[in-house]
């Protein structure tokens, strides 16, 4: 909840006076510091009065409308057309008693008008109503955006952005997309030889270099769950690329912990080994809940990616990829074929091991994709998308 403006709050807002006559400009410095107002900045060379608004960003600006050289209305014109100055709470004071002068400040923003001679408590009033306003939404501007931090912290980008500005994020059916599991398999036992704060900061370690694979290879996580990491292609991203994304973001994934295990092994310390399952097809995508939104997949499509991941059964982890994905990557990756393997509650379905990237397709690096991987990904999916119905 925003908390409510203290009358402290009020009488330190800054106040910035801007009038060519210096007796106009002494009688309202010493109306507001008789009531208490310690943050007071003004000028009598109307010229000054813009670049002096951006040095001290004050609360409110009291603004005489003729004076030579600049006049307010050149200044209100000038505030309005910035958008850091255009909501800047201005009080006009002014001689000028013709209405169409009144019309003409308002129209460029001013938020009040009194002519002088003006009442002192009735101005007193006008000035402490305006700051509190401004003071209150400057708080809930702040709130505002701390909560679209959080939201965004929680959310992939693009359903955050349609809930801020939607309110809401309507289930769609995927037809195509592929789904990545990633477990790190003995963990429970290593986590309960380790201190708490170790857990958490290896994990912490991988789970952060597992996003910045996800966020290369144009994938999105949708959640972490103890020591299990799941992402997407092909949801919130159009990219038909996103089997072969993917694959190799399971063998960076992979080559990663890899590495961390060597390390640790050389130091006489124990290491998890990562499984990876990777399935392709449709799937439902939505949110859930109101004070703790999250964005999650439902389908068979998910239940098959996590039966793939489970089925691996070597000591070292792999990639695993369903017969689905495997049609669709398997000739630009060395892969093993593991047979019928038994999926809990799906009956059996046929499983590869993805070693790496086949030599012919492979950079300089081995690890990586070189030219002839990129033009063969693009020419699948060119044949793909001609094979597709309509």
């Amino acid at each position: 909840a925003v908390r409510p403006v203290s009358e402290q709050d009020i009488l330190e807002a800054t106040i910035l006076i801007v009038d060519d006559e210096p007796a106009n400009v002494m009688l309202l410095r010493q109306m507001l510091e008789f009531v208490g107002y310690s943050n007071i900045e003004s000028t009598t060379d109307s010229r000054e009065a813009v670049g002096l608004y951006r040095e001290a960003s004050p609360d409110l600006l009291l603004l005489d409308l003729m004076m030579p050289h600049v006049s307010g209305f050149d200044i209100l014109q000038e505030l309005r057309g910035d958008e850091d100055t255009a909501t800047l709470p201005v009080i006009v004071l002014t001689a000028d008693r013709e209405a169409g002068t009144r019309m003409r400040a308002l129209d460029l923003g001013a938020r009040d008008f009194l002519t002088k001679p003006f009442d002192v408590t009735e101005l007193r009033f006008r000035i402490r109503n305006l700051i509190e306003a401004q003071l209150l939404h400057r708080l809930v501007d702040r709130e505002r955006h701390k909560a679209d931090n959080l939201l965004s912290s929680v959310l992939p980008e693009p359903v955050a952005q349609q809930l801020k500005e939607a309110g809401s994020y309507p289930p769609v059916r995927i037809p195509d997309c592929s789904v990545m599991f990633v477990d790190l398999t003995g963990f429970s036992r290593i986590a309960d030889g380790i201190s708490p704060q170790q857990l958490v900061s290896e994990l912490n370690v991988c789970f952060t270099f597992f996003d910045r694979i996800v966020t290369k290879h144009h994938l999105e996580k949708i959640k972490t769950i103890g020591d299990g990491y799941m992402c997407v292609g092909g949801v919130l991203h159009d990219l038909p690329t996103h089997p072969f994304d993917a694959t190799l973001a399971g063998l960076e994934m992979m080559r990663f912990i890899q590495e961390r295990r060597r390390d640790a092994e050389a130091a006489s310390r124990s290491y998890w080994s990562v499984r990876i399952g990777i399935h392709s097809g449709a799937l439902v995508a939505g949110v859930l809940g109101r004070e703790k939104p999250m964005f999650d997949l439902w389908g068979s499509t998910v239940n098959m990616a996590a039966r793939v991941e489970q089925s691996g059964r070597d000591e070292d982890g792999g990639v695993y990829l369903s017969q689905d994905t495997h049609e669709r990557v398997g000739d630009l990756f060395d892969c093993e074929d593991r047979g019928e393997l038994p999926i809990k509650n799906m009956g059996h379905a046929h499983v590869f091991r993805v070693t790496g990237i086949r030599t012919e397709y492979a950079g300089g690096d081995a690890s990586l994709p070189g030219e002839k991987f990129d033009e063969a990904v693009a020419d699948r999916v060119r044949s793909r998308a001609a094979d597709l119905p309509g």
